[in-house]
Parts: C-alpha cells; structure tokens; sequence
C-alpha cells in the first residue's frame, strides 16, 4: 500500500468539507477493521442487561447508528438501542456509525465511527467513585453533568484527562491524544505526571513522548474537529506516526477555515430557552425556546433536532431518580458543519421529600375587595418568575481588523443587544415599570413603556475598547431583575498588513495572540 505522497494531501484530509477525494488519488485509504472480525453472537441473551450487584456506573445506549457491539463476559454481541451498559463492558463502532450513551446522572458519552472505549470503575469510599473511559482507539465526544461523588477520566495510552462538568471530546491518533473543550475546565496528565490545564475553546494534544502542547482553536470541543481528526488518521494509516509539529499546523488550517464560517453563522442565530426553575423536584425536565431561527441544529446533551418553520424547539430529558444535584444544559446550533455553544439551562434537582409543603388556604366566602386582593396576590407570584437575558456569550471578543487605509467608520463595531424576557407572557407586561440600558455604568436608553417580550437595542463599540452593558428591569412591584454583556473590540494595527488588513505581516501570528498583547490595554469609557 503507497504512502500519502505529501503533506498537502494530509492537511486536505482534514478540510472544512472533510473531503478525502484528492488523498484517495495517491493512495487507497486503508479500511478500518471491520465489526465482522469481532466475535459475535446472534442475539444478546436477556440476563445481559440484569445491573450487576455491585455496579457503580450504568448507561444507556440511547441512539445506536450502524453497526455498535459490546463486549461481555469475552463475547462481542450486537449493541441494541435502549441496552443497558456498565462497567467492565466494551463498546465498539464500525465505519459511520455512532453510539450515544446516556449515564444515570444525564451525563452523555458520544462513541464515535471505528472508535471502541472500555470502561472500568472503582469506589472511592462510601459516598464517591471513580471511572474511567480508556479510549482505544478513535475518538469520544461527552457532556458530564457536575458531581461532587463521582471522578470521571478519559484515558488513552499517553495520558488522562480528568472531567468535573464540561463539554468536548478526546480522541487517540495513532497514539497520540487530543483534548478539546467548547466548554469548562480540564486537567490532562501525562504518563510523567505533568499536568496542563485547558479550558473553553482549547485543544491540547500529548505526544507519545508525553510532551504535551496547548492550542487555542475556535473549533475546540466540536464535532467538526473529531471528524476532521478521524480523516487525519485515516489518511495516515495506522502503521505512520504522526509528527506532532504537523498535527498542530493541520489543526490550525483547519481552524482558519472553520473560524471564518463560524463568525457568519453566529451572526445568523437567535436562540434563547424559556426560564427554569431554580430548583425542580422530578427526575426529567422539558427544555423549550421560541422565535429560534428555522432550520438550525440544535443539539442538547447529544439529542439533535432540526427548528421547523415554526421556530420552536422542545425536547424531554430524564435521568436516575436518585441522582440529585446540579444540572446544566448546554446547547449547541449547528448549521450542519460549524457549531456555537448558544445557550445554557441551569437547575438543581433536589430530593422530592425536601420539597416545601404549600398550605392550601381554607375555602370560605370572601367580599369583592378581598377577591381582588387574592387576584393581586397571585399576579405577584407570577411576576416574580421574570427573568431578563441578553443573547450570546457574557463576554463577546470581536476583532476588527484594521490597517492604515481604514476610515473611521470602519473602526466602529456595530451590533444589536439584543434582550428577551422570559418567565411571564405579553399579558404580564404591564407589570413592568421600565427597562434602563446602561453603558459603562452610564444610562444610555430608558423604555417606560414595554410592550414586547423581546427587544434590540442598536450598539456601538470603538476599536479597543470595552463596553459593559447592565439591563436592569425595574418591575412595579419593587423587584429588579438585571443581566450584563461586555464587548471587547480589538486590533493591534502593527501586526497586520498595510495592503489587506485580514493578514498578518508575521504568518506565526494569531487572533489569540493578538487578543493576549492587547487585552491589557483595552480602554473602558
């Protein structure tokens, strides 16, 4: 079998359309080991999903795509949609297939095409434990919930990464690992013990040799970027080593590419969930927004759906009933390539037995006067239940490139505030005293008449500068709901070229670099 005969058809393999056709002209691509050659009994006997006596993680095969096997008791049998998993079992994938698992806790491993992971379990003590995913081979997206009694890693052959409530994946390439989050904080440990911190929007990949190296990626976390990874190792093949010097440059073209569609799409999107409940008392949740934009993805906890016309989204989540705690909904859209974290739910399901007991109050013949005091009464309840949010991230980076031919105008950067009420109806209105939009702890436009849930306030931001933007909803009743936004609009015109603003006068340059030298001199007016 040929080699790949250059890097250029590497870095092609791993390409925003994720296209093998050029690499396959040089070289067939070596065929992942097929299901087939696994031993496999015809049907899953049912003593097979009895929870063993002592299991301390148990799973369910919500979604299984192709062909997915498990291994247990030394046999690979076929793995069926709704089987349960736990530790000590094997999962393996074949070529575009998928296998999502759902723990007892609402967490969710994705198992991706050709992958197979193996988990493994101990306890800690009487209250905690601890599990581990070894990925074998291929790559696992997850999204764990946070839990003070369980430590959960992902493990491959050259390190661990270590997940307290986040969101990414972690793949093995030809014996190299790769961690990637879109969201939270994880610890990655080599074999050597030396240990590197990531975060939100970062990939860190280890070599063989445990040298480990941090990549700041706007594609981190994304299922785009595990693909990409697969098509990389592919137009490899398992017998080449890949060098680590070239990985890090393929990820960053890769990158390059993503970021700029990225940038559009995010631009397209509106989403923003209806209000939760601090606190819920029943293991399973309905997550639902309004006025989304049609036709996105929108993937919660690996479940995906597709906004009709309409603009509505819904979905139902369960978890064990025992499994008490905080839990958080990340949401991602997806435009079916690129993908943006665009919301987040948040709750704490509690133990029904420590839910408040609520006196319902005696029945008994009350005048018009005390009528419409109950009436006050009850709407006040309700009013208490709005919330008020701004659209997108807390903190928004923009970079507005610049170069010495730029006009003013140009350094402006303009957008929308875009603020929703959510946790009463239009009827409710009325309730609401004002609304005041601050800047910079300075007010800059005060609505006394709100008549709508939803409302966009035009805002503009100068190159390097930060702008602090408070909404503050005044309601008649005394209450007052706020939400805040920054926008940090950047440029270092010395870096970038006189000729084309869009490129770097040193190509070893970076947005993310940039941001670093410039951050601290951002001005706040």
């Amino acid at each position: 079998m040929k080699r790949i005969s250059s890097l250029s058809c590497a870095v092609s393999a791993v390409s925003l359309s994720l296209s093998l056709v050029a690499c396959n002209e040089d070289r067939p691509v070596e065929s992942a080991k097929p299901v087939e050659q696994v031993k496999v009994t015809p049907e899953a006997a049912s003593s097979d999903d009895a929870e063993p006596s002592n299991a301390v993680f148990k799973a369910k095969a919500r979604k299984v795509v192709g062909e997915a096997n498990i291994l247990r008791k030394q046999d690979w049998k076929p793995l069926r949609h709704g089987q349960n998993v736990f530790e000590g079992n094997h999962v393996k994938t074949g070529s575009e297939s998928e296998v999502l698992l759902a723990a007892n806790d609402g967490s969710t491993i994705t198992v991706s095409e050709k992958s197979e992971v193996e988990i493994s379990a101990e306890i800690i003590d009487s209250v905690r434990h601890h599990v581990t995913v070894f990925v074998n081979n291929g790559n696992v997206q997850f999204d764990i919930q946070k839990q003070k009694e369980r430590v959960l890693d992902f493990k491959t052959g050259t390190a661990t990464a270590s997940i307290r409530g986040t969101a990414g994946f972690v793949g093995s390439v030809n014996g190299t690992m790769v961690a990637s989050l879109k969201e939270g904080k994880v610890d990655v440990t080599a074999e050597d013990g030396s240990v590197t911190g990531m975060a939100e929007n970062q990939t860190v990949i280890v070599a063989k040799s445990g040298k480990a190296k941090k990549l700041n990626l706007k594609s981190s976390g994304t299922k785009a970027l595990a693909s990409a990874l697969d098509s990389m190792a592919v137009a490899y093949g398992t017998e080449q080593n890949i060098d680590e010097a070239v990985l890090q440059k393929t990820l960053q073209t890769f990158d390059k590419d993503y970021s700029a569609r990225k940038a559009s799409f995010e631009k397209s999107v509106n989403f923003m969930g209806d209000a939760l409940d601090a606190t819920i008392y029943t293991p399973s949740i309905t997550l639902t927004a309004s006025g989304v934009t049609p036709g996105i993805q929108v993937t919660v906890l690996g479940e995906t759906v597709t906004v009709g016309a309409d603009g509505k989204y819904q979905k139902t989540f369960e978890w064990d009933a025992t499994s008490f705690g905080p839990k958080r909904f990340l949401v991602s859209c997806s435009d079916g390539v690129v993908e943006i974290p665009c919301f987040m739910w948040t709750t704490v399901y509690a133990d029904p037995a420590t839910k408040p007991v609520v006196e319902e109050p005696a029945v008994e013949e009350v005048s018009a006067s005390a009528a419409e005091s109950a009436s006050a009464k009850k709407a006040e309840a309700k009013r208490v239940n709005l919330k008020v949010s701004i659209a997108g991230p807390a903190v928004e980076k923009k970079h507005l490139p610049v170069g010495a031919r730029t006009k003013r105008q140009d350094k402006i950067f303009n957008t929308k505030l875009k603020i929703k009420l959510s946790g009463i109806t239009e009827s409710d209105l009325s309730n609401v005293k004002s609304i005041v939009v601050s800047l910079n702890d300075k007010v800059v436009k005060t609505f006394d008449n709100v008549n709508s849930l939803n409302i966009d306030v035009p805002v503009s931001v100068e190159l390097n500068n930060i702008a602090d933007y408070e909404v503050i909803v005044n309601l008649k009743n005394g209450k007052v709901q706020k939400a805040k936004k920054r926008y940090e609009v950047f440029c270092d015109q010395r870096l970038h070229d006189s000729s084309d603003p869009t490129k770097y006068r040193d190509k070893s340059m970076t947005v993310e670099k940039e941001y670093e030298r410039v951050s601290g001199k951002l001005k706040r007016k």
